[in-house]
């Protein structure tokens, strides 16, 4: 029962693995899973997940977005600061649809790998600014209102170390970047005939799919500057 447990709870793992791939890899048009299977991991712009540059994917529209973060120097890719999240939120707010429009986005989650959960903790709950030496006030207190340290984004499946990625997402769209469904929920199925020897077999079998969709309500940086 114990090695049949063990096993069993390795492929929910490996779901859960897959899952944080899609963020910790975003940058990239293509990756190795947990699986050791080729993914090709754009949005329907053709582009990575975050981009400087989507498209609207109307004919005619040159206009872009982005969701790749910055941070107020105009650096891509910055390590977890304040800075950089107070300029993630200012450009998700602005982002302006195919019209030119408005359409603003409220990044108020905070995803991390355990390497980043002190610093994020201090820099999104802490009373007064992290490492100022004032006693002013800190306004993303109360805007980030979830931090969610996953440890699947410490290493993605194919053993790389992605500590320094992070990301942020509003709560309340998100489902409409990035989904899976169960084509074949998860099922635990005994062995059809036990031997005489005692062998026996248990199967674990599933089936499932990750779209990714508008990526406008998905934000994220390597943390490499």
């Amino acid at each position: 029962e114990g090695i049949v447990r063990s096993i069993t709870q390795d492929a929910f793992d490996k779901v859960d693995q897959s899952y944080a791939d899609v963020l910790t890899n975003g940058f990239a048009t293509t990756y190795t899973d947990v699986y050791d299977q080729s993914v090709t991991s754009t949005v329907p712009d053709g582009l990575a997940l975050f981009s400087t540059a989507h498209t609207h994917g109307i004919t005619g529209i040159t206009r872009t977005f982005r969701n790749q973060i910055r941070n107020s120097a105009g650096t891509e890719n910055p390590a977890l600061s304040r800075d950089a999240i107070v300029r993630a939120r200012r450009d998700a707010m602005v982002l302006l649809d195919a019209e030119a429009h408005t359409r603003p986005v409220n990044l108020n989650t905070l995803i991390v790998a355990p390497s980043n959960e002190d610093l994020a903790n201090r820099l999104i709950f802490s009373e007064q600014i992290t490492g100022s030496n004032n006693n002013d006030i800190n306004p993303l207190k109360g805007k980030i209102s979830n931090l969610i340290v996953w440890e699947r984004c410490e290493t993605d499946g194919s053993g790389t170390d992605r500590s320094a990625r992070w990301f942020m997402a509003d709560s309340q769209k998100v489902g409409e970047t990035l989904r899976s469904l169960f084509a074949e929920r998860p099922s635990l199925d005994p062995p059809e005939q036990v031997y005489k020897n005692k062998n026996w077999e248990y199967s674990v079998d599933f089936y499932y799919t990750i779209g990714r969709a508008w990526p406008a309500f998905v934000w994220g940086s390597t943390g490499a500057n």
